[in-house]
């Protein structure tokens, strides 16, 4: 279709057909989705033109719910616009932060494409995911069973539901203190956001000290086995050369009779 075709809006109804049986495939088989959508420009013509499908708390399934107009709002309002303006401004696809959708008050992080034909903007594809299934996952690592995980966005804002302390700031910020507890390692993600892992240093260590604690043992214990062999070799060696000798001051005393 060309920019042209898609003013009409039996084309775009067409497109929409289509696209709504791709969308909800990838839906639901997305964990922790909780709605999908897709919207023309309205400058195409056609303000209402898309689709909004929300999964139901009552069996899960995603129903057709009413597109948010977006007439009603200005375009810094990212709660009820940004996963419209955003990927527009951007001109490519963007992840939103963790916010609440005021239609619903679910706690979400949206993943949102601008959509084109020729090169000129058409409409916007995007996915909203429960941040609670997010928060669950990240949650779930406990590296050496007594570490933990969190989120923080690019600016450092913690976004995980975890008891705020300085040391996840110090974590998030990169900081380095010779003084510090934990072991902690960062990396950031394709959303932008920041998976932060700490680990207290003794738990870290601890396996590295036995297998240090071990070899020095094992060392230790070779070279007492080599000294303790080398010492019967030697004496096994010299015995008889001692031997040799005193017969030889025997010998040399006139004393024939000696046995060697």
């Amino acid at each position: 279709h060309s920019v042209e075709d898609l003013s009409a809006l039996e084309n775009k109804n067409a497109i929409l057909e289509d696209m709504k049986t791709i969308a909800l495939d990838c839906a639901q088989m997305t964990d922790g989705a909780l709605g999908i959508y897709m919207r023309f420009a309205p400058e195409l013509g056609h303000d209402q033109c898309g689709f909004y499908y929300c999964k139901s708390s009552l069996d899960g399934t995603f129903c057709d719910y009413e597109m948010t107009d977006l007439f009603q709002f200005e375009q810094e309002d990212i709660p009820n616009v940004g996963w419209y303006y955003m990927p527009k401004t951007a001109e490519k696809p963007v992840w939103i932060a963790p916010y609440v959708n005021k239609s619903n008050n679910c706690y979400l992080i949206s993943y949102c494409v601008p959509l084109y034909v020729q090169g000129e903007f058409i409409g916007v594809l995007g996915m909203d995911v429960d941040f609670s299934r997010v928060e669950e996952l990240v949650h779930s690592i406990r590296p050496y069973e007594v570490g933990y995980a969190f989120l923080a966005k690019d600016d450092g804002t913690i976004v995980c539901n975890l008891t705020h302390t300085e040391e996840m700031e110090e974590a998030v910020n990169d900081g380095q203190d010779g003084t510090r507890k934990n072991e902690v390692k960062s990396k950031t993600l394709i959303n932008g956001m920041k998976l932060v892992v700490v680990v207290p240093k003794h738990v870290v260590h601890k396996e590295r000290n036995e297998l240090l604690r071990d070899m020095l043992i094992n060392v230790i214990f070779v070279i007492v086995v080599m000294v303790i062999c080398t010492t019967i070799i030697t004496k096994k060696m010299v015995s008889p050369i001692k031997k040799l000798q005193v017969a030889t001051e025997q010998i040399l005393n006139e004393n024939l009779d000696v046995k060697i």
